[in-house]
């Protein structure tokens, strides 16, 4: 199937899981034979990974199969995020729901799911299924491997020999190397914490020397939602820090939206200090962060 078209069956299906505020019980397509990719949607996950994902599947006759974590029957594990300029991200903005596919509404449910982080994704996993599998009903377990997050789910085999997904675009096919390009990578979250939400806040932050200090990796500050904050940062090679402001004076109001990711390589990244202040540049007190690593 052409990439283009494949992308777009992709979205539709994070669109509808990502607003109906599911976490995650559908595959693409819902019938497939044995060999054939499959899409999972997992809803939002923060912690599936090729190397953090297992599958078990059952299937018509009781057969069990185990696909374990780092197998390559695991094709990637990717997030999806809607389009900046979809009716859900620009409703939810602008608290719209007319001419916007009651954006707003739809907004509002993820939030609820989320906890007010409006850093909006939806886990897919592309799985090559087994080529032994029964025609028939198949229950298909997805799990990560300390059984934190797990997703059981259904897809109908059919009869026929099917085959692994070769993601052709009209310039050629898309080696594994390239699809898992696009997979997250080692980081780190930052995430603020306090009493009274501030308007700005700045994050002082260190880590083991990077690169240009004879250490290693290179300093990268991810901002998920440039729509409702500003990001600014510098590094020297050991010492990090970020100044966070509003994209406009009512455009964060949990904490979670001042959250950002930290990359590119560099270890041991801890907080050093907040200071955060109010609209009138006052000093907002009790304000914290703290920095997560994340594989």
């Amino acid at each position: 199937m052409n990439l283009l078209r494949k992308s777009i069956l992709l979205f539709i299906l994070a669109a509808h899981m990502i607003i109906t505020g599911c976490v995650g019980n559908v595959t693409l397509p819902n019938t497939a034979r044995a060999g054939d990719t499959i899409e999972i949607a997992l809803g939002r996950s923060t912690e599936f990974s090729r190397d953090n994902v297992r599958a078990t599947i059952v299937d018509s006759v009781g057969t069990i199969t185990e696909i374990p974590a780092g197998d390559p029957a695991f094709r990637a594990v990717l997030n999806l995020y809607p389009d900046p300029l979809s009716g859900l991200v620009v409703g939810a903005a602008t608290n719209q729901d007319a001419g916007y596919n009651d954006g707003a509404s739809s907004g509002a449910t993820i939030n609820s799911v989320t906890g007010g982080d409006e850093d909006w994704w939806q886990t897919v996993v592309f799985l090559d299924l087994p080529t032994s599998l029964a025609p028939g009903t198949a229950l298909l377990i997805v799990q990560t491997l300390d059984g934190s997050e797990s997703e059981a789910l259904g897809v109908e085999i059919i009869p026929g020999s099917g085959q692994p997904v070769d993601f052709l675009t009209t310039i050629g096919s898309i080696t594994t190397t390239q699809i898992r390009s696009l997979e997250r990578v080692n980081h780190y979250v930052v995430s603020l914490s306090g009493t009274f939400l501030p308007s700005a806040a700045s994050v002082t932050m260190i880590h083991n020397p990077d690169a240009s200090q004879a250490g290693v990796g290179v300093p990268h500050v991810v901002n998920p939602r440039g729509d409702i904050k500003n990001v600014a940062w510098n590094d020297d090679g050991t010492q990090l820090k970020v100044i966070l402001t509003q994209a406009n004076s009512s455009s964060i109001d949990a904490f979670a939206d001042f959250k950002f990711y930290v990359t590119g390589g560099i270890t041991g990244l801890l907080v050093t200090g907040v200071d955060a202040y109010d609209s009138n540049g006052d000093i907002v007190p009790g304000v914290t962060a703290k920095a997560q690593p994340r594989n």
